[in-house]
Order: structure tokens, then sequence, then C-alpha cells
């Protein structure tokens, strides 16, 4: 008897499965017939080979399977390793990454697809993660050499620049320069000079970088994106170095872009010099953002941010206009330009809000992973909390123009986190960006101000719950605002309920301090926090202001341009 599937992941992991003529599944060895592939290419699998296939599969997800099992079933075939087939819970990220470098497995002979996702996740998911991430995966390394041999070693390029890319992030900037130091004898500088552009930020790091070696190593967007953010520097000066770079780059023969992702950091870098620009209205910079990006204006259009007055011309050049839609920073910028100039009332800010859930829901809900494009906007795994910073931004601040509604914004975050699909594999650094966590903290702790007329303690213990089942975690002493105010309400066995919600959950726990926990633990005789916050503090080294000047100089890339170009 034949069964039909039409189900296209289901299909591919059929395929996938059907690749190799044998698969050793603990003592087992499962043969398939050869005529298979055809029975796939029509879209019909055998009882046999389908009754085999779900076997493994129901192997690979058992809940209870145990976490060395599970490593032994994913190597147990070299030729395709996926660590997502194994149905890894986020509690066990941890363990299976020691578990693999205890292994002593040599990343560079085997490849195993999903290894930089958990990489990715570590610090997010796991009390300490950052610290395995700079240990290499070593639980408890003797010296410094057991680290230096894994990353040396066992890892692959690709891995160790991840890891740099990280501890990077996560101002570990100490580590990724000793790791950057590492591989100066095993990878081409070309892949270097961006982490080390990067680092050369601080005065701490110098490493001599030319400007001939960040156009040879094909990140002028990336300078010009620091180049735009540099206080040293007038906006009108920036702008027109930033045109007159781009101009020149575009003007390189063969095109110095091999990549789309280029461009449009280049176009994210022209859209926020241009969103600052004296005498630029939304109109003007609506135009200049739907030439950039045409098949942007129907989206537009449906979120409500379409201008009813007639849109000039604007002239750019062909290189710079992409097809794909812009990153969702751009959209950001775009709302809040809109926000800024039209100032909408509470029910249109509502009707907005609606709208952008709207068409990002209607995205996500026709998303199918693997035949989708992955890298837009409004996918789950790209989305991230630029636009709703900006609602935040304009609904949670006391500037003139904002409104000013507590209440109306912890909806919209609500709202946000309960109806969108966000991805916590490959989700952009913005979703965990330190300025969203900075303003979920204050609309939390305003919340939770008895003073303040719009005091909410239900409504904070909802956010707080929320935001820790999405992976977004808050420093200690917000937390601690909440046992401080159930104990100021007299709601003893409420905040010790909390109190011990927060202390046993490994990663809010580690963001409480001795100091944080110790007036409630002495006075109420409750237990300390059962992890420890032993996580070093991020750096925080002195900034070189003038990092953008002598050798890399927006004069010098402009000069070394040229000679690119004679």
């Amino acid at each position: 008897m034949l069964r039909l599937y039409t189900n296209y992941s289901y299909l591919q992991r059929i395929k996938i499965f059907t690749q190799h003529t044998v698969l050793r599944v603990g003592n087992q060895r499962i043969h398939y017939s050869s005529n298979i592939q055809q029975s796939h290419n029509d879209k019909v699998a055998s009882n046999d080979i389908t009754y085999q296939f779900l076997e493994l599969e129901n192997q690979l997800s058992i809940p209870n399977l145990k976490l060395e099992r599970k490593a032994q079933l994913l190597l147990s075939n070299p030729q395709y390793l996926d660590v997502f087939d194994i149905d890894l819970q986020p509690n066990e990220l941890k363990s299976f990454f020691t578990l693999l470098i205890k292994y002593n497995i040599n990343f560079n002979k085997i490849r195993i697809m999903g290894i930089g996702k958990i990489m990715k996740l570590l610090p997010i998911n796991t009390p300490n993660g950052i610290q395995l991430i700079k240990n290499c995966g070593i639980l408890n390394p003797k010296t410094q050499d057991d680290i230096n041999n894994v990353f040396i070693n066992l890892y692959n390029s690709k891995m160790k620049l991840l890891t740099i890319s990280l501890l990077n992030q996560y101002r570990r900037y100490s580590d990724a320069a000793h790791l950057l130091s590492l591989c100066d004898s095993t990878l081409d500088n070309n892949q270097l000079i961006k982490y080390k552009f990067k680092l050369q930020k601080f005065i701490n790091y110098n490493y001599n970088i030319t400007a001939s070696q960040i156009i040879e190593s094909n990140i002028i967007h990336l300078y010009l994106k620091e180049l735009s953010k540099s206080n040293n520097f007038p906006l009108k000066q920036k702008f027109e170095y930033y045109l007159l770079t781009v101009f020149k780059v575009l003007s390189l023969n063969p095109i110095y872009f091999t990549s789309g992702n280029q461009i449009m950091s280049l176009n994210s870098t022209f859209l926020s010099l241009l969103y600052h620009q004296p005498g630029i209205n939304y109109t003007i910079f609506y135009a200049y953002f739907i030439t950039l990006y045409p098949n942007a204006e129907k989206t537009i259009e449906k979120l409500g941010l379409k201008p009813d007055v007639e849109i000039p011309k604007i002239n750019i050049r062909s290189e710079l206009i992409q097809q794909s839609l812009p990153y969702l920073e751009d959209f950001a910028l775009l709302y809040s330009k809109y926000f800024h100039e039209t100032h909408p009332s509470k029910n249109h800010l509502k009707k907005l809000f609606r709208n952008y859930l709207t068409s990002v829901i209607s995205y996500q809900y026709n998303e199918i992973a693997s035949i989708s494009n992955q890298h837009h906007p409004f996918s789950k795994f790209n989305h991230d909390t630029s636009v709703l910073s900006t609602f935040i931004d304009y609904t949670f601040t006391n500037q003139p123009f904002a409104l000013f509604k507590p209440k109306l914004i912890s909806n919209l975050i609500i709202k946000f986190y309960t109806s969108l699909k966000i991805s916590y594999i490959d989700h952009k650094k913005s979703f965990i960006s330190f300025t969203h966590k900075q303003q979920l903290q204050n609309l939390i702790e305003y919340l939770l101000n008895p003073k303040k007329t719009e005091f909410d303690l239900e409504r904070a213990l909802i956010l707080i719950q929320l935001l820790s089942n999405h992976n977004i975690y808050l420093h200690g002493s917000t937390y601690m605002k909440i046992i401080e105010a159930l104990v100021k309400l007299d709601f003893n066995e409420y905040a010790k309920s909390y109190y011990v919600f927060f202390a046993n959950d490994p990663m809010i726990s580690s963001q409480l301090s001795h100091k944080d926990v110790a007036v409630y633990c002495n006075r109420f005789k409750w237990p300390y926090p059962k992890y420890s916050n032993s996580m070093t503090s991020p750096e925080t080294p002195e900034f070189n202001e003038n990092y953008l000047s002598g050798n890399l100089a927006p004069e010098k890339i402009i000069t070394s341009l040229n000679e690119y170009i004679k």
C-alpha cells in the first residue's frame, strides 16, 4: 500500500534520509532500497521506508532520550549532521555543546550543521553562556592553554570568527582580542580586519589598520556605518564623505560589492544620515526610501504610512536600487520620521500598530521555513524589535512631540510578544539589544513606582513573565523591584513565591547579585539564589574618539579608492 505525501519539508527530510545507503542507529543498521529516490520524486514513499524514517525520527525526538545517546545518534552518520534533527531542548544546549568538545570533535573534518546556531543561543538560554563561549565549550578549564588548544585545533574558521563576534557583541573585548591574536597565523588577515576594526575603536587596542586594508577586506560598508555614528564630524560633513565614498566605490571595476547585504548596509547608513538632515521632511524621506526599495511601496501602504501628497522623483544610482525589502531597522526609521512629523493620536497609533501586526502575522502565517525568504524583514527567522522600539519611544518618552501612555505601550508590547513568531536561532542582534532591554526595564520600573498615577503591579508582573517566556532577561535590580513592591504592600507570601521563582530560574538568578538579595534573605530567611552571578561583567574600555583619523581618516579612504580606480 502506498501513501501520498505533499508536505514539502517532510519530503525534504525523506530525501535527506534516503541519500545514504546505510545508517547506524545504536547497534542496528538500517538498509533501504535504491528505488526510494524515484519514489520520492513521485512524492510517494513505501510503507517500509516511511516506517524506518519515522522510527528514526521518533528515536531522535524522544524527550527523555539521554543527551549522550542523542550525540551518538547525531555522530553515527558523518555524511549528514544537523543538530536540530535531534530535538534539543533549550536546557540541553550547554550540556550538548560541552559534550561535543569533550568528544574532541574536530569541526574541520566533520561538518555539523547548526553548531553556529547553538553558539548564538548559549548566551541567551544558558546562565553564564558567554563564559562558555569564551572557554570554547570547556566547563572548567584548568589553563588558558586548554582553551587555546580547542580554538586552534578543533574549531573551524567559521566557529573561530563567530566566537570572536559573540565576545565582541557581549562586550568581552579582551577575550575577543586574545582569540583574535590566535587567528593571525591560521586565517587570512583580510578575514580578520573586520574584527580588528571593531576593536580599534577602543584605546586599549591598536592594530594599525590602513585605508587600503579596509578596501581590500571589503568592509567599506562597515566603515561608513561607524562614520555615521561618529561625533567627531558635523552631520553635513559625514553625509558628504558618505556620498563621495560610495560614488568612488561604485566606480571600481570590477564592481566592488559581491553581496546584496553590503548594498543594503550602505542604504541603511544613507537612510540614517538622511533622517537627521535638516529640511528633510517625511515625504522626501519616503521618496528616497521607495526609490531605493521600489517593492516596499505596497507594504508601506498596508502599514498606513504612505503620504497623501505627490511624491517627488528621486535620482539614485541603479547599483543601489534593491528588489528585496529593506531591513526592519530601516522601516523603524520610516515610522520614527512619521511619528515626529504627524504626531498621531492614541487611536491613530493603535491603528498603525494593528496594521503592523497584521502585516507581519499575515506573512508569518504563510511562511514555510524550508522555502521562504528568510531575509524578509517580517520573517520569523529575521524579525526583531526595531519597529516595536520606535513605538515605545513615541509612547513612553517625555519629549514634547510624544504621547506619554505607559499602559498603552505595555499593551502593545504584550500584543507583540503574544502575536508574532520569532526564531531564537538566527535572530538579529537588535532583538536582544541593550537599548530595547533598557526600554523594557524603564517601563516596568515605572509601573512599579507607587508614587506614579499609572502604578500597576499586576501589569508589571505580566510583562516580566512574558519576557522571561521569550528569553529576554533584564537587570537583576528590576526583578528585585518586583519583590520590593510586593513587600511594601505586605504581600509577603506573593513576594516569597516570586523570589523563589526568580532564585531558581537559571537565567534570572544569574542576574541577581548578592547585594540585591541579601536584605530579603536576611530579613525573611529566604535561601540565596541557586545560580550565583559568576559571569564576568561586560567591559567598558575607554572609547577612542579619534579612531577614524590618521590612516583611517575619511580622506585616506577616498584617496585609496582613487588609486584603486586608476
